[in-house]
């Protein structure tokens, strides 16, 4: 008996708001997320994608004429759905999020099984919690689609509530909850690529390391939204103030302190033996992290020279970038960038954005 073909619609038209930047354009394996799913389910039927704005997805290798755009932007995936149900030529389609990556066909083939008559749609459960964005739909939803938008309501989950749509708990199938893993946060996007950017800004001692990070942080942001520094001490540091409630706690043998309110967090640690390893999983939201310092790790680098201080670089030529200088006519066997032009360097850094992944963190 052949398989029963069915078109499949792929979601990528979120805002990304707690991600902080399009999740369908973060990349795994050297491939975006959307481009992942798009490759993975083309195999299984017509693939179309429902996206807000099609401009920032032209560079993709995803045809042009696969993209569905948003008639009525900013109402959330109703509207992606409902689109890709009046596009449909067949009677179910199935969709599913770009930001549920580890979502395949056999998912699909699963969930068909479940189909019938007396259904409009299935979807899967797992405890309590419906996963509307990841299942098939009949496209006889979409006029009633229309009249929950019409009326304000753009819920997916209050919507399929009210249809004969059927729920399948995702823990009784030998998919399990992984198949639903999502990507809301940066750092679930570390945990499931286990990949970390992150660069020293290195120098001998005041060549200006501390400014230089100042001054480029701004400059990154276009780059990498979420930045972390993380600076090493080789003596010792005090972070709080004697005299203040934290400074008490640990006077009287507190191993750790923590510290919080509406805005900002501190967690303090009493204890030997931390490492910058340490400090980076703590960072798990950050697009890049720079380190201050760490001369002679193998971390990739950007290296100051400056006059006066010190003319001769000090870091290992296999981990190091490029350096950063304000001596006329440096000569060096690798780029070298004026140490004043921080647009400069920041696009550099964003160009060699490859050579700072390091794995595991």
């Amino acid at each position: 008996m052949a398989e029963r073909r069915f078109e499949i619609g792929l979601l990528a038209g979120g805002k990304s708001s707690r991600f902080g930047s399009d999740k369908a354009l973060a990349e795994i394996g050297g491939r975006t997320m959307l481009e992942t799913l798009y490759d993975r389910f083309s195999v299984a039927g017509k693939v179309s994608v429902s996206v807000n704005h099609i401009d920032r997805y032209r560079g993709l290798s995803i045809p042009v004429s696969a993209f569905v755009p948003d008639v009525q932007p900013d109402i959330g995936p109703m509207e992606g759905l409902r689109r890709l149900l009046y596009q449909a030529s067949t009677d179910y389609i199935f969709v599913t999020a770009t930001d549920t990556p580890n979502v395949t066909p056999d998912v699909m083939r699963y969930l068909s099984g479940y189909l019938g008559s007396d259904v409009a749609g299935v979807v899967f459960r797992n405890g309590e919690t419906i996963h509307p964005l990841t299942g098939f739909y009949h496209r006889d939803l979409a006029p009633l689609m229309d009249r929950a938008i019409a009326e304000g309501h753009y819920g997916v989950t209050r919507f399929i509530c009210r249809q004969p749509v059927k729920q399948v708990a995702i823990e009784d199938t030998r998919f399990g909850a992984a198949a639903l893993y999502n990507v809301n946060h940066r750092r679930d996007w570390r945990l499931l690529t286990g990949r970390r950017h992150v660069l020293c800004i290195s120098g001998i001692k005041n060549s200006g390391k501390t400014t230089l990070i100042e001054r480029l942080i701004p400059a990154l942001k276009p780059f990498f939204p979420t930045i972390g520094v993380i600076k090493h001490d080789g003596h010792d540091f005090v972070m709080d103030y004697p005299g203040t409630d934290t400074s008490r706690y640990v006077a009287a043998g507190a191993r750790q302190v923590g510290i919080f309110s509406a805005h900002r967090a501190a967690f303090l640690e009493m204890r030997p033996g931390r490492t910058e390893m340490d400090l980076l999983g703590m960072m798990p939201d950050c697009d890049l992290i720079l380190l201050e310092g760490f001369k002679h790790h193998p971390y990739p680098k950007i290296e100051i020279v400056r006059e006066g201080i010190g003319v001769t670089p000090v870091t290992d030529a296999r981990h190091r970038l490029a350096i950063v200088t304000d001596i006329a006519d440096f000569e060096s066997a690798g780029p070298v960038l004026p140490l004043d032009d921080v647009e400069r360097l920041a696009a550099f850094v964003y160009a060699q954005r490859t050579a700072l992944i390091i794995e595991g963190q």
